[in-house]
């Protein structure tokens, strides 16, 4: 076996290593960004219905058209700050308006 493979393995098991029981909402913890991230946030309006919460992004240019984004995750975790950066990017570059969706989480 080379040296490569060797430091490979040791850099896998490392970093990788198992932590104990998986623990969901701990992880929904970690990832989840509920709200935009401060480089967002400026662009961005809260709307909060009875039962839906959503964020305008570039609100004031909806004469040009809506996005409607829902974020991955499937109902266990999400919107993430990839999740913002991603769509605040496409809403900029088209000059539209764009509603993310933040649905809940599954029930337990």
């Amino acid at each position: 076996m080379s040296i490569q493979n060797t430091i490979a393995k040791l850099y896998v098991r490392f970093v990788f290593r198992d932590e104990g029981e998986f623990d969901a909402l701990k992880t929904q913890r970690q990832f989840n960004v509920p709200d935009p991230p401060k480089g967002i946030a400026k662009r961005t309006e809260r709307v909060e219905p009875d039962d839906v919460r959503a964020f305008w992004i570039d609100k004031a240019n909806a004469d040009r058209g809506v996005l409607v984004y829902l974020h991955g995750g499937a109902f266990y975790f999400g919107p993430v700050k990839e999740h913002w950066q991603y769509f605040a990017r496409i809403c900029k570059l088209s000059q539209m308006a764009g509603l993310m969706v933040d649905y809940g989480f599954a029930p337990q």
